[in-house]
């Protein structure tokens, strides 16, 4: 019997179980994600025999995804009123507000100089962390430099960090005022025209941001530069994508806006009909920084532009007049439905209709979808307590494995059709394929003995490009093994929402802490299932991945961010382990 054995090995099968996907039936989609990691385990029924174990690794994640939160579609459809009767036709103003969508509608700075453009870096900050973009670093200029001009109708929007792309049509369009016209507004006859300007400020000398301004070979940026005779009508410069889009943001230079006795700036969305989704979303004037105490101050509208009737004053502030500011916004319903965006500019002066203004931007950034994705990376961390193993794997140091694209942070290119996820490089302490400090462990355990212990580490890393939200992480126990209820009874370090009498067979590592947890359900993030008793009536929506028939550890993480960096934030990854003596 001394030679009858099989291999310790972690084979792996990644799916990523969406709504509507053809793997599982549709019912068992509704407002969860799974992400499904499974191991065959093959062992023989051998009494007291040396072997090599092949193990079964079942370890699942569950959590909430904000764009599966259901199977229905939800379309919205303006409200048709004695008013508004025309499939596709807005009035300015006008619309019902759609609670998914949050406008991202920064403070204003003034003058050109570093400080205001560092200030105007910083106003994306919000809508970056919202929708889980690094706030800072260099950002690709869509309409080329002026060394190498792009397209003013158009550019491509590529995002490297989450490999999305968009192609993005850009025209200047007008908006007739106080009538009804198509929501997507009507193709301009006037005589100011767009052009690709790379001057060291945007128009009206509103500052650039730092990541985008380069006196010696500037990046280029959307600009009217003539004010077109009064037509009754408003400009707007309107962005069309190549698929429906979830978010959407810009710096906008000279874009004025009056909300008290005078005319707002709109920001309106668009769904692929044409139809406007909410409604037309004020810009109002907020904060102002121009570098003059006190910084920033509230802007006040009576001393905009022209205040009264008697012509311009001397003050003349805020409102949008020679500011920058970040326009943008995020949707949160099922689905991305965003097709067009419209940014229509506004006045400063009181009472005048913005008839003649115009305005410019540059540093569009475009989120397709936002998936909230975990990834697992299972491996072999010890044989009874120690890293050597007899004819196997170093378990004291990385093994990657070549047929697995997500256990390093080397970005592979296309999703083979099992491996749907996306592809990351946020995993912390890890170069490449080829070190980490952080994934440690083995794929082959080599052989071993009955009453041997093994210990199994689950690693995790929230990669998707938002929060994965009520994580629930799972691993049966595998066959022919017995969990160890009493392994980490001595460390050190317990979570503290445990019973301290209690048996701990779990570790985990959250937030940069590693700590024991308890087997029992008494308020720590971790809990054993002994066989045959089902995770769901402690947690309906969780998915092990099949029935338990040998135990299952369960860990509760909650809502954890996403990953903008290796290591950042740090309780954006982590793993838990446990044991489990052969039989």
């Amino acid at each position: 019997m001394a030679n009858n054995y099989h291999h310790h090995r972690l084979y792996r099968k990644y799916r990523l179980y969406r709504k509507y996907s053809h793997y599982l039936p549709k019912f068992l989609f509704t407002a969860l994600t799974f992400i499904t990691v499974n191991w065959d385990w093959i062992l023989p029924n051998l009494a007291r025999a040396t072997v090599e174990i092949t193990i079964e690794n079942t370890a699942t994640v569950s959590f909430e995804d904000p764009d599966q939160a259901s199977n229905t579609r939800s379309v919205n459809s303006n409200t048709v009123t004695s008013k508004q009767t025309v499939l596709g036709s807005c009035l300015l103003g006008d619309g019902v507000p759609d609670s998914a969508i949050t406008a991202y509608i920064s403070d204003e700075v003034k003058n050109n100089n570093s400080a205001s453009r560092q200030l105007t870096d910083a106003l994306d900050d919000d809508w970056s962390q919202a929708v889980g973009v690094p706030s800072s670093g260099v950002i690709e200029p869509w309409f080329g430099r002026a060394s190498t001009p792009g397209n003013v109708n158009s550019f491509r929007y590529f995002d490297p960090s989450i490999s999305t792309s968009a192609n993005t049509t850009v025209e200047l369009v007008e908006i007739p005022i106080g009538s009804f016209a198509d929501c997507q507004g009507i193709t301009n006859a006037s005589s100011s025209t767009p052009t690709l300007s790379t001057s060291n400020t945007l128009q009206s000398n509103s500052p650039r941001p730092t990541s985008l301004n380069n006196t010696t070979d500037q990046p280029a940026f959307w600009n009217q530069t003539t004010a077109s005779s009064k037509d009754n009508r408003r400009f707007a410069v309107r962005f069309t994508f190549d698929q429906p889009v979830k978010s959407f943001g810009a710096w906008f230079g000279d874009l004025e806006t009056r909300t008290t006795d005078g005319t707002p700036a709109i920001l309106r969305l668009l769904d692929s009909f044409g139809n406007r989704i909410g409604n037309d979303i004020p810009i109002p004037p907020t904060n102002l920084y121009d570098g003059n105490a006190p910084d920033p101050e509230v802007v006040n509208q009576n001393e905009c532009g022209n205040i009264d009737s008697n012509g311009f004053t001397a003050i003349n502030i805020g409102c949008g007049n020679k500011s920058t500011r970040w326009v943008g916004f995020v949707d949160n319903s099922s689905t991305p439905r965003v097709s067009q965006v419209l940014v229509i500019v506004g006045d400063d002066d009181y009472n005048d209709d913005a008839d003649t203004e115009i305005l410019s931007f540059i540093g569009a950034n475009i989120i397709v979808n936002l998936n909230p994705t975990v990834l697992l990376v299972k491996r072999i961390t010890a044989i009874n307590g120690n890293t050597t193993t007899n004819s196997g794997d170093d378990l004291s140091t990385y093994n990657q494995d070549d047929s697995d694209r997500y256990d390093d942070n080397e970005l592979e290119g296309a999703n083979p059709p099992i491996q749907s996820q996306e592809d990351t490089d946020k995993w912390p302490n890890t170069t490449g394929k080829t070190t980490s400090t952080f994934l440690i462990g083995g794929i082959n355990g080599g052989q071993v003995d009955p009453e041997d212990e093994i210990e199994y580490t689950i690693y995790y890393l929230s990669s998707g490009d938002t929060e994965a939200q009520t994580v629930l992480l799972c691993d049966r126990v595998p066959e022919n093994t017995t969990f160890l209820p009493t392994a980490f009874n001595d460390f050190p370090t317990q979570g503290s929402s445990g019973l301290g009498t209690a048996d701990r067979g779990i570790i985990w590592q959250y937030n940069n802490i590693i700590q024991s947890l308890t087997n029992v359900k008494d308020g720590d993030a971790g809990q054993y299932f002994a066989p045959g008793v089902d995770p769901t009536t402690v947690y309906p929506n969780i998915n092990c991945g099949g029935e338990n028939t040998n135990g299952a550890v369960v860990i509760n993480l909650g809502n954890i961010p996403n990953a903008t960096a290796p290591g950042v934030p740090t309780n954006s990854y982590g793993f838990f382990r446990f044991r489990g003596k052969v039989k």
